[in-house]
C-alpha cells in the first residue's frame, strides 16, 4: 500500500518508542521499542525487546500483536502501531493476521540491514524483508530522518556489545585468527574477495569469487543452508564432515563426505550451488578455507 507521510504525532509517538529503545539496550536486550495508540490517540500498550534473557522471538511488535487480541476487530483496525525499527518477517505477519491498523517505523528494515553491514557483522537467521512484502495489506509511513542518528547510534552500541561478548567466548584460534561467529554455526572470517565482478541472472553483480577461515570446534555442528553458488571445502587442520542434502525445497539425508588430509579424507570436497549442506560434529577442532564462486553474499544464503 502507498505510504502516508509522517506528522507531528507521529513523530512525537515515535520518539517515544525510540525511548524504550533505549531503555531496552541498558537492560541488555536489543534496542527496539513499540507503542499501539488507538483511533482516539490514546497510547493503550507500550512494549520493548526483552530477547536479552535467550528467547529471540521477545519482540515488541510480536508482543503487541499478541496483546491487541483484547481489543475488537474494529478497535484493532482503528489503531496505530509505531515502533523503532521496521518489523522482522515473523512481526509482520502477526501483525497481518491480528489487524491493528497502519505501521510507522522510525528506522526501515533496509536501513538496519545497511548499518549491520557496515559494522561487518553477520546477516542474522532470517532474510531482511520490507514489511510490504510479506503482508502487503499493511498502511506504512517511514522511516523518520529525523530520528536516523540516534537510532543509529543505539545499534552501533548494541552491535559493539554484542561483538565483544562473542569474541570473549571465542575459542582461542578463533581469537587468534580474527573470527566471528557464523550463523550457520562456527566461526569464519573473509579474508579475500576478488576483485573482479560479474553480473548473474537477474541483473545480481558479485565478485567472481570469495576466500574465508571456517572453524568448526569439536562437538559443534553447523545447521543446515545452502548458497546460491559452488562452494570448495579445502582442508587446513582436523577434518570436518560435511552432509549433502540435495537441492530440494528443503534438505533430506544425503552422503557425508569428509574433508581432511588423513587416510580416506578429501582435501577439498565442491558442493553445488543451491545444493543443501550442514557440518556434523567431530572430536577435535577443525579449520578449513572455504572459496565460493561467484563470490558469497548474505543474500544468497539460506538456513534449513
Amino acid at each position: 500500500m502507498t505510504a502516508v507521510p509522517l506528522d507531528e504525532t507521529d513523530l512525537r509517538h515515535l520518539g517515544r518508542c525510540v525511548e524504550l529503545a533505549r531503555e531496552a539496550l541498558e537492560a541488555g536486550d536489543d534496542p527496539f521499542g513499540s507503542l499501539l495508540v488507538d483511533g482516539g490517540g490514546v497510547v493503550r500498550r507500550e512494549e520493548r525487546n526483552r530477547a536479552g534473557a535467550g528467547d529471540e522471538t521477545q519482540h515488541p511488535e510480536l508482543a503487541l500483536a499478541q496483546w491487541s487480541a483484547a481489543l475488537t476487530p474494529a478497535e484493532r483496525a482503528a489503531a496505530t502501531v509505531y515502533t523503532s525499527g521496521e518489523h522482522c518477517p515473523m512481526c509482520s505477519a502477526a501483525h497481518a493476521w491480528m489487524g491493528p491498523g497502519r505501521l510507522v517505523y522510525a528506522a526501515s528494515a533496509a536501513q538496519l540491514a545497511s548499518w549491520r553491514e557496515g559494522w561487518e557483522l553477520p546477516a542474522g537467521p532470517v532474510r531482511v524483508l520490507p514489511v510490504g512484502e510479506v503482508a502487503p495489506g499493511i498502511e506504512t509511513s517511514g522511516p523518520a530522518p529525523e530520528l536516523e542518528d540516534e537510532l543509529r547510534d543505539l545499534h552501533r552500541r548494541a552491535a559493539t556489545r554484542t561483538s565483544t561478548s562473542r569474541r570473549e567466548e571465542a575459542p582461542a584460534t578463533a581469537r587468534r585468527l580474527g573470527l566471528e561467529p557464523h550463523p550457520e554455526g562456527g566461526w569464519y572470517r573473509q579474508t579475500w574477495r576478488s576483485p573482479v565482478a560479474v553480473t548473474l541472472p537477474g541483473g545480481r553483480e558479485r565478485a567472481t569469487a570469495t576466500l574465508i577461515w571456517f572453524l568448526l570446534p569439536a562437538g559443534d555442528t553447523s545447521a543446515w543452508h545452502r548458497v546460491a553458488s559452488e562452494e570448495v571445502w579445502l582442508a587446513h587442520t582436523g577434518s570436518v564432515r560435511i552432509q549433502l542434502g540435495g537441492d530440494g525445497e528443503s534438505p533430506g539425508e544425503g552422503e557425508t563426505r569428509v574433508v581432511g588430509t588423513g587416510t580416506g579424507e578429501e582435501t577439498e570436497v565442491v558442493v553445488p550451488a543451491g545444493h543443501w549442506q550442514r557440518t556434523l560434529p567431530g572430536e577435535q577442532d577443525a579449520l578449513v578455507r572455504c572459496l565460493v564462486s561467484p563470490g558469497f553474499d548474505f543474500a544468497d544464503f539460506e538456513l534449513g
